[in-house]
């Protein structure tokens, strides 16, 4: 919960920054992801008109997994990630009514994920903790969206924003897994989809 409020407090501070900068009558529009807690997970994104066409979003999350794995012994991930992206929502034919942040856009995006693993548990008397595994991603790539606006009674209620896409994305991964505390490093470069489902209310 603590890093919730964390992301929630850095994603409002910095969407009001920079409405000042680039607009003075802005659309926000706070989401969540509703698959996010299926896998113990929270994410949290701020969107923010910045032109007829143009918006700004900021989504970030944490991650903290722990499973029992065998006897007195747990393992645990934790971590976080942040996605910010830059969209550009098509005229799709629409006059006299500005596209953003309403209906079908393009999206450049990048982002910065690191997870920790983790053992816990007994030997005997003795308390085992030990950090087996890190991972680091930095990536970038394109994706492809529609928002919807959801109304009832004529008042905006929510919105239903769905993606996908794809990116090339640059991984680390740190295993320490022996007792005389020897790493094995691996870096790659791959591409990986990015698609999802978030629920917002317009504010």
């Amino acid at each position: 919960m603590k890093h919730l409020i964390i992301v929630a407090s850095l994603l409002i501070v910095q969407g009001l920054a920079i409405s000042q900068v680039f607009a003075q009558e802005s659309y926000y529009i706070i989401k969540t992801d509703p698959i996010a807690p299926f896998f113990k997970t929270g994410a949290l994104a701020f969107e923010l008109v910045v032109g007829t066409n143009w918006s700004l979003q900021l989504k970030g999350g944490f991650t903290a997994k722990r499973t029992e794995l065998w006897d007195s012994f747990e393992g645990d991930i934790k971590g976080f990630h942040v996605t910010p992206e830059f969209r550009y929502y098509l005229s799709m034919g629409r006059k006299n009514v500005p596209p953003a942040p309403f209906g079908t856009y393009l999206a450049l995006w990048g982002r910065i994920m690191q997870f920790q693993g983790g053992l816990s548990g007994y030997i005997g008397q003795d308390l085992i903790e030990k950090d087996f595994l890190t991972f680091e991603s930095r990536g970038v790539g394109l994706s492809v969206g529609h928002q919807f606006l959801i109304r009832v009674g004529g008042k905006k209620i929510a919105t239903l924003d769905l993606f996908a896409g794809g990116g090339f994305e640059q991984e680390t991964i740190d295993a320490n897994i022996f007792s005389n505390e020897q790493v094995i490093s691996t870096k790659g470069t791959k591409i990986n989809p990015r698609l999802g489902v978030l629920l917002g209310i317009p504010l």
